[in-house]
């Protein structure tokens, strides 16, 4: 904390979901998410959401209840947090 600022937890859930868009985004083509999520070292695909809707989602979609996370929408994070990458939906 004193480092850099933020809770060890809070360090965690920033690295963890940085490593899962960076996979994401490195193969656009996955099909298999459950065993990327995994790797990233989420536990199920409501917690990747979780963290989506608090990193990635701009502010006015997270005020809906039940906002809708589309593949279209995480790639499109994805692909502005590592621009470097090719993306499948340009």
């Amino acid at each position: 904390m004193e480092v850099t600022g933020l809770t060890p937890q809070m360090f965690s859930r920033i690295a963890r979901f940085n490593m899962a868009m960076a996979s994401i985004k490195e193969d656009m083509q996955t099909q298999q998410w459950q065993s990327v999520l995994q790797d990233c070292g989420y536990g199920d695909q409501n917690h990747f959401i979780k963290d989506f809707l608090y990193f990635g989602a701009p502010k006015a979609e997270k005020e809906p209840k039940t906002p809708q996370v589309s593949l279209r929408k995480i790639f499109k994070l994805a692909e502005n947090m590592y621009p470097q990458y090719k993306t499948a939906f340009n």
